[in-house]
Protein backbone atom coordinates (compact mmCIF):
# COMPACT_ATOMS: atom_id res chain seq x y z
CA UNK A 1 0.00 0.00 0.00
CA UNK A 2 1.22 3.60 -1.12
CA UNK A 3 1.62 6.64 1.33
CA UNK A 4 -1.20 8.30 -0.30
CA UNK A 5 -2.98 4.82 0.26
CA UNK A 6 -2.36 4.49 3.93
CA UNK A 7 -3.45 8.40 4.72
CA UNK A 8 -6.46 7.34 2.81
CA UNK A 9 -7.40 4.60 4.89
CA UNK A 10 -6.02 5.79 8.16
CA UNK A 11 -8.55 9.19 7.24
CA UNK A 12 -11.27 7.74 6.24
CA UNK A 13 -11.65 9.54 2.96
CA UNK A 14 -13.62 8.41 -0.07
CA UNK A 15 -10.80 8.75 -2.72
CA UNK A 16 -13.30 9.74 -5.21
CA UNK A 17 -13.31 12.96 -3.65
CA UNK A 18 -9.45 13.58 -3.63
CA UNK A 19 -8.24 16.57 -5.74
CA UNK A 20 -5.80 15.58 -9.00
CA UNK A 21 -2.14 15.41 -8.48
CA UNK A 22 0.17 17.25 -7.00
CA UNK A 23 -2.69 18.37 -4.85
CA UNK A 24 -3.52 15.10 -3.73
CA UNK A 25 -0.49 14.52 -1.94
CA UNK A 26 -0.12 17.93 -0.52
CA UNK A 27 -3.66 17.88 1.57
CA UNK A 28 -3.01 14.64 2.42
CA UNK A 29 0.62 15.27 3.68
CA UNK A 30 -0.91 18.50 5.80
CA UNK A 31 -4.06 16.14 6.95
CA UNK A 32 -1.39 13.99 8.09
CA UNK A 33 0.43 16.25 10.01
CA UNK A 34 -2.39 17.14 11.85
CA UNK A 35 -3.31 20.70 9.98
CA UNK A 36 -6.07 20.03 8.58
CA UNK A 37 -8.64 17.65 9.10
CA UNK A 38 -12.10 16.16 7.35
CA UNK A 39 -15.56 16.57 7.47
CA UNK A 40 -18.36 14.27 6.00
CA UNK A 41 -21.25 16.63 4.63
CA UNK A 42 -24.18 14.16 3.89
CA UNK A 43 -24.51 11.27 1.63
CA UNK A 44 -22.94 11.55 -1.72
CA UNK A 45 -21.95 15.16 -0.88
CA UNK A 46 -18.42 16.48 -1.46
CA UNK A 47 -16.37 16.50 2.45
CA UNK A 48 -14.96 19.69 3.45
CA UNK A 49 -11.35 20.32 4.40
CA UNK A 50 -11.59 22.57 7.25
CA UNK A 51 -7.52 24.08 7.98
CA UNK A 52 -5.92 24.64 11.50
CA UNK A 53 -5.90 28.49 11.20
CA UNK A 54 -9.36 28.39 10.30
CA UNK A 55 -9.67 27.93 6.71
CA UNK A 56 -12.43 25.33 5.05
CA UNK A 57 -12.73 24.08 1.26
CA UNK A 58 -14.75 21.10 -0.66
CA UNK A 59 -12.30 18.49 -0.59
CA UNK A 60 -11.88 18.01 -4.73
CA UNK A 61 -11.46 21.59 -5.11
CA UNK A 62 -8.36 22.11 -3.01
CA UNK A 63 -5.05 23.59 -4.74
CA UNK A 64 -1.67 23.39 -3.90
CA UNK A 65 -0.69 27.28 -4.00
CA UNK A 66 2.86 27.18 -3.23
CA UNK A 67 4.70 26.66 0.68
CA UNK A 68 1.89 25.74 2.79
CA UNK A 69 -0.87 27.91 1.25
CA UNK A 70 -3.93 25.76 -0.37
CA UNK A 71 -6.62 27.64 -2.21
CA UNK A 72 -10.01 26.31 -3.84
CA UNK A 73 -10.63 25.92 -7.59
CA UNK A 74 -13.72 27.95 -8.01
CA UNK A 75 -14.09 27.17 -11.89
CA UNK A 76 -16.05 24.55 -12.08
CA UNK A 77 -19.95 25.22 -11.67
CA UNK A 78 -22.08 24.73 -8.07
CA UNK A 79 -19.23 25.42 -6.16
CA UNK A 80 -20.30 26.35 -2.31
CA UNK A 81 -19.36 29.10 -0.39
CA UNK A 82 -15.41 28.77 0.34
CA UNK A 83 -12.58 30.50 1.90
CA UNK A 84 -9.96 31.90 -0.71
CA UNK A 85 -7.41 31.07 1.74
CA UNK A 86 -6.21 28.43 4.43
CA UNK A 87 -5.73 31.14 6.67
CA UNK A 88 -6.49 35.06 7.74
CA UNK A 89 -2.82 35.43 6.70
CA UNK A 90 -3.82 34.57 3.07
CA UNK A 91 -6.85 37.15 3.02
CA UNK A 92 -5.03 39.79 4.56
CA UNK A 93 -2.07 39.58 2.07
CA UNK A 94 -4.23 39.40 -0.87
CA UNK A 95 -5.99 42.29 0.25
CA UNK A 96 -3.02 44.30 0.81
CA UNK A 97 -1.78 43.11 -2.76
CA UNK A 98 -5.25 44.77 -3.98
CA UNK A 99 -4.55 48.14 -2.29
CA UNK A 100 -0.78 48.02 -3.50
CA UNK A 101 -1.58 47.09 -7.40
CA UNK A 102 -5.54 47.19 -8.06
CA UNK A 103 -6.41 49.67 -6.40
CA UNK A 104 -9.33 50.66 -8.45
CA UNK A 105 -10.47 47.01 -7.85
CA UNK A 106 -11.77 48.01 -4.35
CA UNK A 107 -15.10 49.78 -6.49
CA UNK A 108 -15.27 47.31 -9.33
CA UNK A 109 -14.93 44.08 -7.86
CA UNK A 110 -16.81 45.04 -4.28
CA UNK A 111 -17.74 41.23 -4.23
CA UNK A 112 -14.56 39.52 -3.92
CA UNK A 113 -13.70 42.38 -1.38
CA UNK A 114 -16.24 41.46 0.73
CA UNK A 115 -16.05 37.71 0.12
CA UNK A 116 -12.07 38.33 1.42
CA UNK A 117 -13.49 40.41 4.42
CA UNK A 118 -15.98 37.80 5.60
CA UNK A 119 -13.42 35.28 4.71
CA UNK A 120 -11.13 37.00 7.68
CA UNK A 121 -14.40 37.55 9.73
CA UNK A 122 -15.52 33.65 9.39
CA UNK A 123 -11.85 32.19 10.11
CA UNK A 124 -10.97 34.62 13.02
CA UNK A 125 -14.66 33.17 14.47
CA UNK A 126 -13.65 29.95 14.17
CA UNK A 127 -10.48 29.50 15.81
CA UNK A 128 -12.44 31.98 18.83
CA UNK A 129 -15.09 28.96 18.69
CA UNK A 130 -12.18 26.84 18.76
CA UNK A 131 -10.73 28.16 21.46
CA UNK A 132 -13.80 27.86 23.37
CA UNK A 133 -13.98 24.03 22.84
CA UNK A 134 -10.81 23.80 24.39
CA UNK A 135 -11.15 25.90 27.53
CA UNK A 136 -14.36 23.62 28.34
CA UNK A 137 -12.26 20.52 28.10
CA UNK A 138 -9.67 22.06 29.97
CA UNK A 139 -12.53 22.65 32.36
CA UNK A 140 -13.11 19.31 32.05
CA UNK A 141 -9.83 17.71 32.12
CA UNK A 142 -9.17 19.59 35.61
CA UNK A 143 -12.25 18.16 37.07
CA UNK A 144 -11.09 14.62 35.98
CA UNK A 145 -7.63 15.07 37.50
CA UNK A 146 -9.18 16.56 40.79
CA UNK A 147 -11.20 13.85 40.57
CA UNK A 148 -8.28 11.52 40.71
CA UNK A 149 -6.29 13.36 43.24
CA UNK A 150 -9.01 12.79 45.90
CA UNK A 151 -8.82 9.09 45.45
CA UNK A 152 -7.65 7.19 48.45
CA UNK A 153 -6.25 3.58 48.58
CA UNK A 154 -5.69 1.44 51.09
CA UNK A 155 -2.53 0.59 53.04
CA UNK A 156 -1.20 -1.92 50.38
CA UNK A 157 2.52 -2.24 52.42
CA UNK A 158 0.77 -3.06 55.38
CA UNK A 159 -1.37 -5.93 53.45
CA UNK A 160 1.91 -7.09 51.93
CA UNK A 161 3.60 -7.51 55.28
CA UNK A 162 0.36 -9.22 56.54
CA UNK A 163 0.70 -11.72 53.52
CA UNK A 164 4.65 -12.07 54.79
CA UNK A 165 4.25 -12.92 58.32
CA UNK A 166 1.41 -15.20 57.03
CA UNK A 167 3.99 -16.60 54.39
CA UNK A 168 6.76 -17.30 57.34
CA UNK A 169 4.06 -19.02 59.69
CA UNK A 170 3.25 -21.76 57.23
CA UNK A 171 6.77 -22.18 55.49
CA UNK A 172 8.23 -22.35 58.85
CA UNK A 173 5.91 -23.59 61.11
CA UNK A 174 3.69 -26.06 59.11
CA UNK A 175 3.15 -28.37 62.79
CA UNK A 176 1.53 -25.51 63.92
CA UNK A 177 -0.96 -24.61 61.49
CA UNK A 178 -4.15 -26.64 62.78
CA UNK A 179 -3.83 -24.79 66.23
CA UNK A 180 -3.85 -21.38 64.91
CA UNK A 181 -6.58 -21.62 61.95
CA UNK A 182 -8.90 -18.04 63.43
CA UNK A 183 -5.33 -16.21 63.17
CA UNK A 184 -4.41 -17.27 59.71
CA UNK A 185 -8.00 -16.89 58.21
CA UNK A 186 -7.77 -13.30 60.25
CA UNK A 187 -4.66 -12.65 58.27
CA UNK A 188 -5.67 -14.07 55.26
CA UNK A 189 -9.01 -11.71 55.19
CA UNK A 190 -6.96 -8.96 56.24
CA UNK A 191 -5.06 -9.33 52.93
CA UNK A 192 -7.96 -10.08 51.06
CA UNK A 193 -9.67 -6.59 52.62
CA UNK A 194 -6.46 -5.06 51.60
CA UNK A 195 -6.34 -6.45 47.87
CA UNK A 196 -10.14 -5.91 47.38
CA UNK A 197 -9.63 -2.07 48.33
CA UNK A 198 -7.12 -1.44 45.81
CA UNK A 199 -9.19 -2.93 42.97
CA UNK A 200 -11.73 -0.33 43.89
CA UNK A 201 -9.11 2.51 43.62
CA UNK A 202 -8.27 1.35 40.55
CA UNK A 203 -11.91 1.26 39.01
CA UNK A 204 -12.26 4.64 40.59
CA UNK A 205 -8.64 5.63 38.59
CA UNK A 206 -10.03 3.81 35.35
CA UNK A 207 -13.51 5.78 35.42
CA UNK A 208 -11.41 8.85 35.68
CA UNK A 209 -9.53 8.13 33.29
CA UNK A 210 -12.31 7.36 31.08
CA UNK A 211 -13.64 10.53 31.46
CA UNK A 212 -10.65 12.20 30.72
CA UNK A 213 -9.75 10.10 27.48
CA UNK A 214 -14.15 11.47 26.29
CA UNK A 215 -12.53 15.43 26.71
CA UNK A 216 -9.42 14.82 24.50
CA UNK A 217 -11.14 12.64 21.60
CA UNK A 218 -14.49 15.50 21.85
CA UNK A 219 -11.48 17.78 21.19
CA UNK A 220 -9.45 16.17 18.81
CA UNK A 221 -12.53 14.82 16.81
CA UNK A 222 -11.25 13.76 13.23
CA UNK A 223 -7.73 15.21 13.45
CA UNK A 224 -4.60 13.10 12.96
CA UNK A 225 -2.85 14.52 16.15
CA UNK A 226 0.40 12.30 17.77
CA UNK A 227 3.38 13.84 19.19
CA UNK A 228 5.55 13.87 16.56
CA UNK A 229 3.04 16.53 14.36
CA UNK A 230 4.52 19.65 15.93
CA UNK A 231 1.71 22.78 16.52
CA UNK A 232 -1.59 21.95 15.37
CA UNK A 233 -5.40 22.83 16.30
Amino acid sequence: MSQVQDIVAGAEIDERWLPPSPHREKILEKIALGRAHIEETGHNQPPLVYFEDGGMMELPRVRWAGANQFVPDMSAEGAARQTHYTDVCGSIDELKRIEAEEPARVQSDVAHITELLDDIQHMMERMHRRWDVYKEAADALMAAAQQMQAITGPDVPGGLAKLEEMRRFLLEHPEEVAANVPWLHQTAEEVRSVAGRNEQTLYAYREAWIEAGASYLHVKGSRAWNPDNGQSS
